[in-house]
């Protein structure tokens, strides 16, 4: 019952209490946050976040319960990144060979079956015993019959555009063209068991076909609510599909990113380590910080490219072996550094010098700055 050992994370067993996993989280928290002297762990405290992040969540934690009993997981052959994955673009799609075909669910073959007796009972109970027996001997064989379209609760929304017409070869991303726009991305993948299957479902053969993988973090526009049989149908950039809705989460194309970064955070960074560096040199350079927390600082050439950038703690760091020369110098703060997006996942502030710094012998570096001034983080150039 806890294939991602989220309960375990928390030290509670999968039947504990919203309550219960509250206050093991904030008990946890306080000893695992960063910021904590002694007990603080960045990894650790992370990793209790993305648990928590599940299980506090009363829908997220139903999505992830039915997954532990449906044997999907990681501990349940599902995959698990032992290297940062590529940052997918908002509406990535790649290929996806081969995908076996995803029989309807048999309950949700009873659940229509016994909306189409209510229905169908004022009219003829014979009537709707020949059109259960014709859909059954039409039907493919080794599938059960659902109906094309399940009942839907009435809601004030407007109704979702139908899918298009499958297509009639092999499933391929090809096949869920559609002329539509892409939109804004309202949900993304969840890392949890690797890529999402993308499915179209097949209005004559009563069965999803596989049609493409979607990476996690893949953002998507859901189209309609609530799933049909678990399923969601999403735009995507080749067109429309089906999504497992266990697999999709809440948020914008820059929520998946913050949350691509925090799931690829890696291991916190050591004061004094250098996280990039170019050319070599006679310089050297102390950077005395006076703030009490780790700064990244970047020295770049004129041009733009970073000739060094190093993780300055607390006191002085020292680093030689620089090229002599002027440099621009920039710096940042913040929360749990992203080893994989180069950036602080939560608060980060930017600073940047005036002009340049002249960096020859033995120089030396203050920050905080006076002069420095607080810039938007994403206006510094890219490594």
């Amino acid at each position: 019952m806890d294939p991602e050992g989220y309960y375990a994370r928390l030290g509670v067993a999968p039947t504990a209490s919203h309550a219960a996993i509250t206050a093991a989280f904030r008990r946890r928290a306080r000893v695992l946050h960063p910021d904590v002297p002694g007990t603080g762990n960045a990894d650790s405290f992370i990793r209790l976040r993305q648990a928590y992040d599940v299980l506090g969540d009363e829908v997220a934690r139903a999505r992830y319960d039915r997954l532990a009993r449906t044997g999907i997981g990681t501990a349940h052959g599902g995959a698990r990144r032992d290297e940062p994955p590529p940052i997918p673009d908002a509406y990535d799609l790649p290929p996806m060979p081969d995908l076996p075909d995803l029989p309807v669910q048999e309950r949700t073959l009873r659940r229509g079956v016994v909306a189409g007796l209510a229905l169908l009972a004022a009219v003829s109970v014979g009537e709707l015993g020949l059109h259960v027996a014709r859909m059954v001997e039409n039907a493919p064989p080794g599938f059960p019959v659902v109906p094309a379209r399940s009942p839907a609760p009435p809601s004030p929304a407007p109704p979702s555009p139908a899918p298009p017409a499958p297509a009639p070869d092999a499933p391929s991303a090809a096949g869920l063209a559609a002329a539509v726009p892409a939109g804004v991305p309202t949900h993304y993948v969840l890392p949890s068991g690797g890529p999402a299957p993308l499915w179209r479902y097949d209005e004559a053969q009563h069965r999803y076909l596989g049609a493409a993988h979607l990476p996690p973090f893949t953002g998507v526009a859901v189209l309609n609510t609530p799933p049909r049989d678990g399923m969601v149908e999403v735009q995507v950039t080749e067109g429309r599909g089906f999504v497992d809705a266990a697999r999709l989460t809440p948020g914008d194309a820059r929520a998946a990113r913050r949350a691509f970064c925090s799931y690829n955070a890696g291991p916190p960074l050591v004061p004094g380590e250098v996280i990039l560096r170019h050319g070599s040199g006679e310089a050297a350079l102390a950077i005395d910080n006076s703030s009490g927390e780790t700064m990244v600082v970047s020295l770049r050439a004129p041009k733009g490219a970073a000739a060094l950038r190093i993780a300055a703690g607390p006191g002085t760091t020292t680093v030689s072996g620089l090229p002599a020369g002027p440099y621009a110098v920039d710096y940042v703060s913040g929360t749990l550094w992203s080893r994989a997006c180069g950036a602080f996942v939560a608060g980060q502030r930017a600073w940047r010098l005036p002009g340049t710094v002249e960096v020859a012998g033995a120089a030396r570096l203050a920050v905080p700055a006076r002069n420095a001034a607080e810039v938007p983080p994403d206006t510094l150039p890219s490594d």
